[in-house]
């Protein structure tokens, strides 16, 4: 897990929906029989955290670069089979993040990964750019070259400024 944010090792992230891995970075905590095991071990807790969020961020890196991948459209013109990059312009994300969509639950943490996703995929300068709305609205901006952590918990930081 080491090697992953270094870009020597890829952690598999395609079967993952957005929202799982929003759900991994803002729920925070660590599962009761893991906390039972490890507690007891000098270092073992930094080491196990420290490995989730390279593992998280790793699969949110393959997810990313998967949902690129996808993008490529084959055009098959008079034999060719040349490959045209399908990309999502100058879109901006807008994410329903109202008092019912709580961070603990699934629509909430589908509403910031749908976001974060299609921040992550279109154009400068838009790139970055959120709306949410709960009966206020929120626009701010992310740095998109930020680990996914980071952004996940900026995106949660201002849903509580609403």
């Amino acid at each position: 897990m080491d090697e992953v944010p270094k870009g020597k090792k890829k952690v598999s992230g395609v079967v993952l929906a957005p929202n799982e891995l929003v759900h991994k970075v803002l729920s925070g905590g660590i599962p009761k029989k893991v906390s039972d095991v490890i507690s007891g071990v000098p270092g073992r807790l930094e080491n196990f955290i420290s490995t989730q969020i390279n593992m998280v961020n790793g699969q949110w890196n393959t997810l990313i670069e998967s949902i690129r991948n996808a993008s490529l459209l084959a055009t098959g013109e008079k034999g060719y089979d040349k490959k045209k990059i399908i990309d999502l312009g100058e879109c901006l994300a807008i994410g329903n993040v109202s008092g019912s969509n709580a961070p603990e639950v699934s629509p909430y943490n589908a509403a910031t990964g749908l976001s974060l996703v299609v921040t992550n995929l279109v154009k400068p300068p838009i790139n970055g750019a959120i709306i949410t709305f709960t009966d206020k609205y929120s626009v701010f901006k992310l740095e998109i070259s930020a680990i996914f952590i980071e952004q996940a918990n900026t995106a949660a930081d201002e849903k509580k400024k609403t």
